[in-house]
């Protein structure tokens, strides 16, 4: 009776009920909370009021046909400074794509493993998925102020 509205695999795990149900536009759970999300610009805005640098984090995970492109497009709507460079998942000609990307943008880069404790257990800190390795020469990229 409840797979019939919750549907098959989303009692499986919290995640499983967020994915599958409450943002699924399908589900009879579905919750539209769009309107309640701020604006990449307010959120780059926030940042920058309290001091911090607005960077966009692992760009090729989010499935775009063309990852460059839709950093473009957000930089007309936000101030970005920096996009994450390194990533576990990222293959080296996206790594080093991206890192001429900033270059010619005049970005900062910057480096993650995408760790999260328990709620990514195939994800190691420091070294991501796949032996990811930052090099402290990261630290020396100069961003043209």
């Amino acid at each position: 009776e409840n797979e019939k509205i919750l549907g098959k695999g989303m009692l499986d795990s919290v995640k499983n009920l967020f994915r599958l149900g409450f943002a699924n536009p399908e589900s009879q759970l579905f919750v539209d909370v769009t309107r309640f999300r701020p604006t990449p610009k307010e959120i780059t805005d926030m940042i920058h009021k309290s001091g911090g640098k607005a960077f966009l984090a692992h760009a090729y995970q989010y499935a775009f046909n063309n990852t460059l492109n839709m950093i473009t497009e957000l930089r007309q709507e936000c101030d970005l400074d920096g996009v994450e460079a390194f990533h576990s998942t990222f293959t080296l000609d996206q790594m080093m794509e991206i890192q001429e990307y900033a270059k010619k943008n005049n970005l900062y880069i910057s480096g993650g493993s995408d760790y999260h404790g328990r709620t990514k257990p195939e994800i190691n800190l420091k070294t991501g998925c796949n032996n990811l390795h930052i090099s402290k020469n990261i630290l020396e990229w100069k961003k043209e102020d």
